[in-house]
């Protein structure tokens, strides 16, 4: 059983009472109270970014992340000597980090962090902040910027940063340490671009790369020094170099420079601490596409960082792999090493024990790839070597889409989405819980073929499945046999896939949609719809009910349109006609519509809206303030009352109960830690809402990794049940 889901953790709230973003509230008796219960763990890759060297071996590590192995780790974790994770940091849990571009440690222990970030109750973004030594926000430093800090450098009690904003001077800044401008710093207008990476020599003068042409009105192109007041050198480098992303001071004071020259063997340059260009090593780091990544070593060598492909075809890399290389002070090349074809290293850190940290990501395409790199790496530069040490190939994980569930008769759960891992095992778009929420270890039909993400999945009552994904539709045998369908829905991308009581098979997609026989062998029904297709739902008699961005429409069991139900106009404010992204058909024969409309028939009802059996608008039915998009719903066959999921208005996931009347009413917060999130998918028993699935790594701050089961408390007694 994975580490997340050992420890129990009981919460008690004796009188407890729904935070609701709604203006109706829901009467006690409405509904029973639910539980969001912790499944296995649901993961893609993550990125590292940022490695920080600390004392005793130890390694600062931040980056797009929200576990490393089997931890919770919200972008910014400390790394002990051993690769576990520090316990005695922890993020402040008013910090929600985006992304971590750059870092540095104060004397004092404390934490400069530049990215992109929001803190609990606060409007806005932040881009840098500081944080005392055990994650906790330090609230004495008061920077507020317009726009991402890329890099940053703790100099002599100053803070200088770098990046893509306007104030206090634009791109390049540098601070007091409460965040006010050092007025001492001028400029003037400084770069006319984003500035990537920052660099000091002995002598004060700082050295900047970016995207940038020109510096005070001057040109000065990627490359430039400046004085300890801002100014610029003129001496160094007149004009500049070429748009750079990384630069580095070496033991002798030379001067080396990366940059992004993708099918151009340009990306590399080497200068005397005067300026002069300097002849490049006869292996040059330049062979590499783009450098992302620059390490002086204690020896005098350096080591580059980037990505590399040996062709481009049309002006694009046939490749994109990872590599590693090391030089010695002279220039002379000693060996490199290479992770998959599809991978990135933007960081590199030594630690004390001449071992190098390696961050980045890695998408592997081919089963051989699998494992090769996971984020982190730590590689022995014993020897003029860089070994791998494969004990420390740490998986680093991001938030997973879960782009849909299905239910077997049995309890278990077919899931699929855009997902590399699950419970830190292989698993590529495809997995099967069982019913209590574990993940079923032997279910792995895709485990050798990672570039496949799920789409859409149907369960079989036999224990067959059907699944849709980015590359076609599949049917899984119960002993795991695979078939490939795709010619039958005419090689294109299945979005909706809905079974008939006589077993027949929809499948909706861009353009039509179709029906297979029940022993999936040929089509009885195609038909071209007016658009994407994002939902069916059957009703009695065998018609079919269909939304997408034609709105909906009904069609007899025969795919011919019946005429006698008439849908209202689903529109935006401008009244352009909008899209319904799902249907819940109650039963009293009313259908649930909910998408991103924000009109039906001119009328003001955003994003769900109830229609009679024969498509009529009911008005009475309120629409959802607040909310973004409503992209799933499922009823409770008991009472009339639904559930759903979308994103709120600030682009978060959102689940809403409604009563049959319309009350409304949310069951908990949930929080992406990517830049948005959604609810795809939501399961309901009879009487009520069982699995919910989508994009998001929090509920009510506990740690969910894309899937929650719920269980039914009949007491008002809220117990938020977290199983790690």
């Amino acid at each position: 059983m994975s580490r997340f889901i050992r420890r129990i953790s009981l919460v008690f709230a004796l009188c407890y009472s729904v935070a609701t973003a709604f203006p109706t509230a829901v009467s006690a008796t409405t509904t029973a109270d639910l539980i969001p219960v912790a499944t296995a763990t649901f993961t893609r890759p993550g990125t590292v970014r940022v490695l920080v060297p600390l004392s005793g071996d130890r390694m600062l590590i931040a980056g797009e992340f929200i576990a490393i192995g089997n931890h919770p780790a919200q972008g910014i974790a400390i790394l002990d000597a051993d690769g576990s994770i520090d316990p005695s940091f922890r993020v402040d849990p008013r910090l929600k980090i985006r992304l971590i571009n750059a870092a540095a440690v104060q004397p004092d222990g404390k934490i400069l962090i530049g990215g992109w970030f929001r803190i609990q109750s606060l409007p806005g973004s932040r881009y840098l902040l500081r944080l005392h030594a055990n994650g906790q926000i330090d609230d004495s430093l008061r920077f507020e910027t317009l726009g991402i800090v890329h890099t940053l450098l703790f100099d002599n009690n100053k803070i200088v940063v770098g990046g893509n904003f306007w104030q206090p001077t634009p791109y390049l800044a540098r601070l007091n340490l409460d965040g006010s401008a050092d007025t001492l710093f001028q400029p003037g207008t400084g770069p006319n671009a984003a500035v990537y990476s920052i660099a000091r020599q002995n002598d004060g003068k700082y050295l900047i790369a970016g995207d940038f042409t020109t510096y005070n009105d001057v040109t000065q192109a990627g490359l430039a020094r400046l004085q300890p007041n801002g100014a610029l050198d003129t001496d160094f480098v007149p004009r500049g170099w070429r748009i750079s992303r990384r630069i580095a001071v070496l033991k002798d004071g030379t001067i080396v420079v990366g940059s992004s020259t993708p099918c151009n063997d340009e990306s590399f340059a080497w200068y005397t601490p005067q300026g002069i260009r300097k002849p490049l090593p006869e292996t040059p780091p330049s062979w590499l596409a783009e450098i992302t990544a620059l390490l002086p070593l204690p020896d005098g060598g350096f080591l580059v960082g980037g990505w590399y492909t040996f062709s481009c075809v049309q002006g694009s890399p046939v490749i994109h792999r990872g590599e590693v290389w090391r030089y010695a002070a002279n220039g002379t090349f000693h060996t490199l090493t290479q992770f998959s074809e599809t991978s990135d290293v933007f960081a590199l850190a030594l630690r004390d024990d001449e071992k190098l940290w390696v961050g980045g990501n890695s998408a592997p395409q081919h089963a051989s790839q699998i494992g090769i790199f996971n984020g982190l790496a730590l590689l022995d530069l014993a020897n003029d070597g860089l070994e791998r040490i494969p004990a420390y190939n740490l998986v680093v994980s991001n938030e997973a889409d879960i782009m849909g569930m299905s239910l077997y008769p049995d309890g278990r759960v077919l899931v699929v989405g855009s997902f590399s891992h699950v419970n830190g095992q292989p698993r590529y778009g495809i997995a099967r819980l069982l019913a209590d929420g574990r993940l079923e270890p032997d279910f792995a039909p895709f485990a050798d073929q990672p570039r496949r993400w799920g789409r859409i999945a149907l369960a079989l009552a036999d224990g067959r499945a059907l699944v849709g994904t980015n590359d076609g539709l599949y049917l899984i045998n119960t002993d795991q046999q695979v078939t490939n369908l795709s010619a039958l829905n005419n090689y294109n991308d299945p979005w909706v896939l809905a079974q008939q009581p006589d077993g027949k098979v929809l499948i909706g997609n861009n353009g039509s949609l179709r029906r297979l026989r029940a022993d999936l062998s040929t089509v009885d029904m195609d038909i071209s719809t007016s658009g994407a297709v994002y939902n069916v739902a059957i009703i009695a008699g065998g018609k079919i009910l269909v939304a997408g961005t034609m709105g909906v429409i009904r069609l007899h069991n025969d795919g011919t349109i019946d005429n006698q139900f008439t849908a209202p106009a689903f529109t935006n404010d401008a009244g352009d006609p909008s899209t319904v992204n799902s249907l819940a058909v109650l039963s009293d024969g009313s259908i649930i519509a909910g998408g991103i409309f924000t009109r039906v028939n001119n009328t003001a009802q955003p994003t769900i809206a109830r229609l009679t059996s024969t498509g009529a608008f009911d008005n009475t039915f309120p629409g959802l303030n607040g909310v973004q998009s409503v992209n799933t719903i499922c009823a409770q066959n008991t009472d009339n009352a639904i559930w759903l999921g979308g994103s709120s208005s600030a682009g978060q996931p959102l689940i809403a109960h409604i009563s049959a009347t319309g009350a409304q009413q949310t069951i908990a917060t949930y929080t992406a830690l990517s830049n948005t999130g959604s609810i795809r998918s939501v399961l309901c028993a009879s009487d009520h809402m069982r699995w919910a699935g989508g994009t998001f790594s929090l509920i009510d701050n506990q740690s969910f990794y894309g899937v929650a089961r719920y269980l039914q408390v009949r007491s008002r007694v809220f117990t938020p049940l977290v199983i790690r």
